[in-house]
């Protein structure tokens, strides 16, 4: 019984700790910076093809993007709905679903985004990670 106790509070432990982390690497929107690039059509068979499309990739460690991938859902939208990381959230998001990212050709600024694109993006991908709406009491 010991042995499970300890075992879950370690695993536990280390799962925060991996949290932490992750926060840590998507926490400041102003040393964010960011490529866009066109992606080539894709020809799956004679009848489909997948359109190209604008996309971004940032400049973020390979490290903090592998354990970007294990961020649940809940905690994506505590990053989207936070000053601090909502920015470099959103545009990692576009970069590991591969959503066309056209808009950041004209939008180049977090406060751009914020009072033009924020909420749509955040509905977005709210339906996009299936995050279920939390109501108020």
């Amino acid at each position: 019984m010991r042995t499970l106790l300890f075992t879950s509070l370690l695993f536990q432990i280390v799962a925060a700790k991996a949290q932490t982390e992750i926060r840590s690497c998507l926490k400041n929107n102003a040393k964010i910076s960011y490529t866009m690039f066109r992606s080539s059509p894709v020809f799956s068979d004679s009848t489909i093809v997948v359109d190209p499309k604008n996309l971004v990739r940032l400049s973020i460690s390979k490290d903090c993007k592998n354990q970007s991938r294990q961020i649940s859902t809940k905690e994506w939208l505590a990053l989207l709905n936070d000053d601090n990381s909502d920015w470099i959230a959103n545009l990692l998001l576009y970069e590991l679903y591969e959503r066309d990212a056209t808009i950041f050709i004209v939008i180049k600024r977090r406060e751009d985004w914020v009072s033009t694109y924020k909420d749509s993006d955040i509905i977005y991908w709210k339906e996009k990670l299936q995050i279920p709406e939390v109501r108020s009491p």
